[in-house]
């Protein structure tokens, strides 16, 4: 099956949004982000393992960095309290 890893960062993003939303700590969020695309990159890929984990890794990290991001531009326009002023 023909996919790109960059089509699975939303969707990663996307899982570790509803978790946060169902009450997952924020904290969390982008070790449960590497966590599912770890485990998305060595389900879907079908080459040696090695490359397979990369691209979890990459899925994974490009996930935690398009929520944390949106997370950002979101306090910012909206005047509210983020993430990491949660535990303050």
């Amino acid at each position: 099956m023909e996919y790109s890893i960059l089509t699975l960062v939303p969707v990663v993003a996307g899982i570790g949004e509803a978790l946060r939303i169902a009450g997952l700590p924020c904290k969390y969020v982008p070790f449960t982000n590497l966590a599912i695309g770890l485990i998305i990159g060595i389900i879907i890929c079908n080459t040696n393992l090695d490359g397979c984990v990369i691209d979890g890794l990459v899925v994974g990290l490009g996930a935690s960095g398009l929520t944390r991001s949106s997370q950002e531009v979101n306090c910012m326009l909206n005047n509210r309290r983020c993430c990491q002023e949660e535990k303050k």
